[in-house]
């Protein structure tokens, strides 16, 4: 595994085969280029709110599989809500994440690209850590500090 820091958001698309954004930007943070997104991994975990929005139109345009972790999504963050106004994507188009796990990937390919939206849940959060929490205790890795 290679980390490189990059001094433009362009050099990093161009060299970058998954991409994850964390941040509270109100502007896209790259170019509205489809070339640029196409065949790559993106997961969007910032712009929780209707007025922030990390990723362009670009992405819609260039990557067939779009998932998000709640449909709260389509409600909380611009990097979906504005593209589903200007009709630069449809509502049909974005799929919970959930469908893809429990349907299986019959109609998924990986090297079209994907772009993950997560807006977060609690529920999911808890159940992660306590998932960690187990492991660790099952294998001498983790002390359980409520005994």
């Amino acid at each position: 595994l290679e980390i490189e820091i990059s001094k433009s958001t362009t050099t990093l698309l161009k060299n970058s085969d998954v991409v994850i954004t964390a941040s509270n930007t109100s502007t896209p943070l790259f170019e509205d280029r489809p070339a640029y997104f196409e065949g790559k991994t993106f997961v969007g975990i910032g712009s929780y709110r209707p007025d922030m929005r990390e990723y362009p139109d670009a992405v819609f345009r260039a990557i067939p599989n779009i998932f998000v972790d709640t449909e709260h999504a389509f409600d909380e963050t611009g990097d979906l809500i504005e593209p589903l106004r200007s009709s630069v994507v449809s509502r049909k188009d974005i799929r919970p994440l959930g469908t893809f796990l429990s349907e299986g990937k019959e109609n998924f390919v990986a090297e079209s690209g994907v772009f993950f939206k997560s807006v977060g849940y609690a529920a999911f959060d808890l159940f992660v850590a306590r998932y960690l929490s187990q492991r660790g205790l099952e294998n001498g890795k983790a002390m359980d500090l409520g005994k």
